[in-house]
């Protein structure tokens, strides 16, 4: 679903949801034990990124006068996505490797791996929240539709 602005609601009438990683401490996914594959993480995979932790989310929902609808982790999702990525990357590594530096090819390799081992451990968790304007009550009144019957 996409993100809109506080207020505007969707054709259903709905609800916006927004995606949270965290880690140990917000916006870290490695160990502390290896804080120059943080660094270079950091520089080389996603500059400049910042994933708010769940608290840092409530902070920004709450002045906005937003609703907390249903707050979802997806870490373990996440980690079997991040499997299948992984399995595409190794299956096309020999073209990758033609088109990168051999720094590169390990550096991707690396955090796809490790992130997979983040999720499973619990080190990174992924939420999803979502959330509508104060006033919205054209919502359902309980998670019975989020079910099959």
């Amino acid at each position: 679903m996409r993100a809109r602005a506080p207020g505007i609601r969707s054709k259903r009438g709905c609800c916006v949801a927004f995606y949270a990683v965290w880690g140990t401490r917000p916006s870290s996914f490695t160990c502390a034990y290896y804080p120059s594959a943080q660094a270079t993480l950091e520089r080389r995979i996603f500059p400049g990124a910042y994933a708010p932790s769940l608290g840092e989310m409530m902070q920004i929902f709450e002045p906005a006068s937003l609703s907390v609808l249903d707050v979802e982790n997806l870490r373990l999702h996440y980690a079997r996505t991040l499997r299948h990525w992984l399995d595409r990357y190794e299956a096309k590594i020999a073209e990758v490797s033609t088109m990168f530096d051999q720094s590169f090819v390990r550096m991707w390799r690396f955090y796809l791996a490790g992130s997979i081992a983040a999720f499973d451990t619990g080190t990174l968790q992924l939420f999803q929240v979502l959330v509508t304007t104060h006033d919205n009550n054209d919502i359902p009144p309980a998670r019975d539709y989020m079910y099959p019957k």
